[in-house]
């Protein structure tokens, strides 16, 4: 028999379990506490869920970290300017060991090809370097500007570059110079342009006052430059030249282009007749000037070997040397021609010839002669015996300009009139087929500032003492020719002068830096 027993809850049963299911409390029983207990864990894995790292443009990720990319830099480029025309390899790589690209900015500058620069016009270079970097290694961007130039040996003329002219020079025929003597030394490059030297060997020849002094014997090394101009190249050249003894030439021997010396006695006939002819002029005396003796020898020997006289002798005549040419184109010249043989004419001869201006087409020696300003001279006499034109030709020079020390050449002679013939004066200086001459010295503290004398609107009168008549003068010509030191002069003719009487010379309105002087003075040419 099967008994059946049905259970059913209470109202009050019902609502304990369904506060229990509410509660979700901690209650051992099965099922319930088991759902709660998962639905809490699947909270929990929702928050701890790995979100993607995003690292900055400068950044890059490693081991889930963002690192800094490294910045490149560069070292200084291999030029600082360009010069128009060539052309530069361009293989630059940064301090990561990457690559350098290269771009212009201003390509009808410069251009970039191939990994070249060429420099195409002068101006500025705009150049893009240009590295893309890694993904460790920042890029590199940058812009610099770099010089188009012309070459140093280059100028810039309508903006072309244009090859500067190049400079060369005839070298100095010189083959020796003499110890004690001083020497000019000028030469000029095929530019027009003054070439300067310098000794690199002191102890055996150096320069002084603008002279090269040869000291003692051995070899003179002398450096010759000229700095250029703008559209020429500079020029640098050396030169040797041994120093011999004094008197290694002292015997004449034209055959070896030898003119010899002097004797004593030619120098003091020289100096004596000199000094007499200036203590006419109340002029201060000379001093014999040894150390450009050589110049004068040489310079007189041109004139008797050639068997021609000109005070620029050039390479084409036989002997012709620099020391020679220096002579001849600062000194007073005298060219004898005879029938005869005469080893010698004589300085005082030589010297009166000057004076008087025999044969010469100026009375440029005499103003030497007669300069305030004059200190120094020395002389040289050749005689070719063995001549072609005659039986004997022969020259003689004076020297007479000093170019370095006649810039600062002063004198204690007064202001006034320097005129020839002058008061008493001896018939032996005379010739009255010759002119005479006047000069107003107006500024002795400078040798070149008496070209301030205007003899154009001035008159000349020549009168007898005696009888008070004014004399017939001729040919009046004046100038401010620059011979003498004494920038000025006035001469005329007066060919009817008579002997031992005395005249009065009367110069007026000359214009000295503007202002209306008068001038006078007597002579007397006395015939004895």
């Amino acid at each position: 028999m099967m008994i059946s027993k049905i259970f059913i809850p209470s109202a009050l049963m019902m609502a304990i379990s369904l506060v229990l299911v509410g509660c979700g409390g901690g209650g051992s029983s099965g099922n319930s506490g088991s759902s709660n207990s998962n639905g809490t864990d699947n909270s929990n894995n929702e928050n701890n869920t790995s979100q993607p790292v995003t690292c900055s443009d400068t950044q890059y990720l490693e081991d889930s970290v963002c690192k800094n990319k490294i910045a490149q830099n560069i070292g200084s480029l291999p030029f600082s300017a360009l010069i128009q025309g060539q052309s530069y390899p361009l293989a630059l790589k940064t301090d990561q060991d990457l690559e350098v690209i290269f771009t212009s900015n201003t390509p009808s500058i410069c251009s970039v090809n191939s990994n070249e620069l060429k420099a195409l016009k002068v101006g500025q270079c705009n150049l893009v370097m240009m590295q893309a970097g890694t993904a460790k290694v920042l890029p590199f961007n940058n812009t610099i500007l770099v010089n188009v130039t012309c070459a140093n040996d280059q100028y810039l003329e309508n903006n072309s570059c244009i090859n500067k002219a190049k400079q060369t020079i005839q070298p100095l025929q010189i083959n020796r110079f003499l110890k004690g003597q001083a020497y000019q030394l000028a030469l000029k490059t095929n530019q027009d342009l003054a070439v300067s030297f310098t000794s690199n060997s002191p102890a055996i020849c150096n320069f002084e006052k603008g002279e090269l002094k040869a000291l003692d014997l051995g070899q003179c090394t002398l450096n010759l430059a000229q700095a250029g101009t703008t559209k020429i190249l500079p020029l640098n050249t050396i030169m040797t030249v041994d120093v011999i003894r004094a008197d290694a030439e002292s015997k004449k021997d034209l055959d070896a282009c030898q003119a010899g010396s002097p004797t004593e006695t030619d120098r003091q006939t020289f100096i004596n007749t000199l000094n007499e002819i200036r203590a006419l002029h109340n002029l201060p005396k000379v001093q014999y000037d040894y150390e450009h003796e050589d110049q004068t020898m040489q310079a007189s020997m041109l004139l008797a070997v050639n068997e021609k006289t000109s005070h620029y002798p050039d390479d084409s005549w036989t002997c012709f040397s620099d020391i020679g040419l220096q002579g001849a184109s600062t000194s007073n010249l005298n060219f004898v021609q005879s029938y005869e043989i005469l080893e010698k004419y004589g300085a005082d001869t030589h010297l009166i010839n000057w004076l008087i201006e025999k044969n010469s087409a100026s009375i440029g020696h005499r103003r030497y002669i007669l300069s305030p300003f004059l200190t120094k001279a020395a002389y040289g006499e050749v005689s070719n015996t063995n001549a072609n034109s005659f039986r004997t030709v022969l020259g003689a020079a004076m020297k007479t300009v000093y170019p370095y020390e006649s810039l600062t050449l002063t004198t204690t002679v007064p202001k006034g009139i320097i005129a020839y013939p002058y008061h008493n004066y001896p018939k032996k200086f005379f010739l009255k087929s010759e002119p005479l001459s006047l000069s107003i010295l107006s500024t002795p503290q400078n040798a070149y500032g008496n070209n301030n004398v205007d003899f154009s609107n001035a008159k000349l009168t020549v009168t007898r003492r005696d009888n008070q008549q004014v004399q017939t003068i001729s040919n009046i010509q004046y100038d401010n020719i620059n011979y003498g030191l004494v920038a000025n002069n006035l001469q005329f003719h007066f060919t009817s002068m008579e002997y031992n009487v005395i005249y009065d010379v009367k110069v007026t309105n000359v214009l000295v830096s503007g202002e209306a002087m008068d001038y006078s003075y007597w002579f007397k040419v006395n015939d004895k």
